[in-house]
């Protein structure tokens, strides 16, 4: 039980000193995602979090605008949780369709369409300019 609470007690500040570093990275880069905020273009991933914000609102429209994807990662952990021996199949199927709908979504949208848009605020970005 002694383990179980030192288990806790360290995943609890470690999500603290994340959120932290995410926090000060967001306030640098204008963004949470380190691939945009590092490099300046979009991640496969990109659109999520609103996604996500947008269904919470029952705006399914936009949540299919910010990424059509959103509901992947659920549907993975699921998969995770209750059929763990189709998880390299369901793994592969995420990341080959993943990388199609990216490479769709930047060919109609990058540089200048949110949530595609490319960042000016990125490091590598500031750095080249500078």
């Amino acid at each position: 039980m002694k383990n179980n609470k030192r288990i806790i007690f360290i995943a609890l500040i470690s999500l603290m000193l994340w959120a932290i570093l995410l926090r000060f990275f967001s306030n640098l880069t204008g963004t949470i995602c380190l691939i945009r905020g590092t490099i300046g273009i979009p991640c496969p991933a990109c659109g999520i979090t609103r996604a996500i914000k947008s269904l919470i609102k029952l705006n399914i429209k936009d949540a299919l605008y910010y990424n059509p994807l959103f509901l992947i990662p659920f549907i993975f952990i699921v998969v995770l949780i209750f059929k763990r021996k189709y998880i390299k199949v369901t793994a592969t199927i995420c990341a080959i369709t993943f990388i199609i709908v990216y490479i769709f979504r930047m060919s109609l949208y990058f540089p200048n369409t949110e949530p595609m848009k490319i960042n000016e605020d990125s490091i590598l970005i500031k750095y080249l300019i500078n």
